[in-house]
């Protein structure tokens, strides 16, 4: 059934080409690890050194028909049809068609230059703690109340990675907290998705050998309110004051977070970062839930983003990890917080 849908959808894009799609099961987009029955979109830049990866990957790949982005400029053996102007709208739709979106998943995502995995992490504890079905994507993988369920390698999939990542695994969630980075954003590997609220961390400079510029690298984190459904917020820690006032220029929908009277206990919140990290993630919650309003001592650190020592017999307090060379350890006090 699929590969009637298939057929229907590129109908206006090979009129020069006669396909059979009856072969096609799957769809993705690493073209030199791809299989017989695979159709792969290949997004390129139109350059002497992508137009070679092209032609050599191809050499290689048992893909079954490729869409492409530019044309060729060496002859491809494998069947293909190059869509420039309305590439993402197909990929999107050969993705609605394959892997669509769980109607019951609620999105929420969290960008920033720091403080995304761990906001993103403790938001995941907080709908947990009350009941709700949460799963995350980011640095750290996927990760539900089991741990890490799947890797991937980067802060945010690429298009099509994510929108399989998000059908295997949201049936079941009611929601989806995701970190997005400004890499992600530029290259659009998030279109298509309505995210319920936003949270921005914090924006200091980084990346600059993607983006070239700071302008520049601010207008691709500014592409996040393009996903942000029109009737919810942005959300920015309120001691960010300088980012609150430039991102609320562009868009009236972002606001501050809320004021936070008690912090949970321990020294991995005794950090102003990360202060600010949990009063974004409960200012999410609690516009989630507006009529929840407790505190969280529950909470733990997301996994490797802090680490507690104790002196004595210069061992981890965590059980994995090995112990600090005598030199660091004769340099620790009682106890020391290592980031």
């Amino acid at each position: 059934m699929k590969n009637k849908y298939l057929k229907d959808i590129f109908k206006n894009h090979l009129s020069n080409i006669s396909f059979d799609f009856s072969k096609i099961m799957s769809i993705g987009w690493k073209l030199d690890v791809a299989d017989e029955e695979q159709l792969i979109f290949y997004q390129f830049e139109d350059n002497d050194q992508a137009q070679q990866k092209l032609f050599e990957r191809s050499q290689h790949s048992l893909a079954n028909f490729l869409v492409l982005n530019h044309e060729p400029d060496q002859k491809i053996d494998i069947p293909y049809v190059v869509i420039k102007e309305d590439f993402k709208n197909i990929m999107k739709e050969v993705c609605d068609l394959y892997f669509p979106i769980p109607q019951k998943c609620h999105f929420i995502g969290i960008t920033g230059t720091n403080g995304k995995t761990t906001t993103v992490e403790l938001l995941r504890q907080m709908l947990s703690l009350n009941h709700r079905k949460s799963i995350t994507i980011g640095t750290l993988g996927v990760r539900d109340d089991s741990g890490t369920v799947f890797e991937f390698g980067m802060t945010t999939p690429g298009f099509i990675e994510l929108r399989k990542i998000i059908y295997d695994f949201c049936h079941e969630k009611d929601y989806l907290i995701m970190e997005v980075s400004s890499h992600s954003l530029d290259q659009e590997r998030i279109f298509g998705l309505n995210f319920e609220y936003v949270g921005w961390t914090n924006f200091t400079q980084d990346h600059l050998d993607y983006h070239k510029t700071f302008e520049k690298y601010f207008e691709a984190k500014l592409k996040i309110l393009k996903y942000l459904k029109s009737d919810r917020k942005l959300f920015i820690p309120d001691t960010q004051k300088s980012l609150i006032k430039k991102v609320h220029e562009f868009d009236k929908r972002t606001e501050a977070t809320i004021s936070i009277v008690e912090y949970p206990k321990g020294p991995f919140f005794e950090t102003e970062y990360n202060k600010e990290n949990f009063k974004l993630a409960y200012t999410i919650f609690r516009a989630l839930f507006p009529q929840l309003d407790k505190s969280f001592e529950a909470l733990n650190s997301p996994p490797g983003r802090m680490k507690f020592i104790e002196k004595e017999n210069y061992k981890w307090k965590e059980a994995n990890e090995s112990k600090p060379h005598p030199s660091v350890a004769n340099s620790i006090s009682k106890s020391k917080i290592l980031t």
